[in-house]
């Protein structure tokens, strides 16, 4: 049978090249899953349920159509409130201490004369 390997010892069907491509694809789930908030979800489900609805159900009365002008402007401001949560949330980035005066750039001196331009 031969000497032993140390370490785990891979199977006979392994595979560098989709084993690589596993692993960016487990990083890109994971990138994902950071970014994305439930926030992005609401409002994704909030614009698939209206365009399904108003392609689906038939205004009869005009306050049907107000009405969903309201339950959509609510949904929008539901999205709204937990965009806000999810901003609080996160962490700010470190900003580079700022000195106490500016640096002012140099202004050239325009000539102004006879013999300018």
């Amino acid at each position: 049978f031969g000497p032993r390997q140390r370490g785990r010892k891979r199977p006979v069907w392994y595979n560098k090249t989709i084993a690589s491509g596993m692993k960016e694809s487990s990083d890109a789930r994971r990138e994902f899953m950071e970014t994305v908030g439930l926030s992005d979800i609401w409002l994704l489900g909030t614009v698939i349920f209206f365009s399904v609805l108003g392609n689906v159900y038939r205004v009869r009365r005009h306050s049907e159509f107000w009405f969903g002008v309201f339950l959509f402007c609510c949904s929008f401001c539901v999205y709204l409130v937990l965009k806000h949560r999810e901003d609080q949330r996160k962490p700010k980035p470190e900003e580079p201490e700022k000195s106490e005066k500016p640096e002012k750039p140099e202004r050239r001196k325009q000539a102004t004369g006879p013999d300018s331009g």
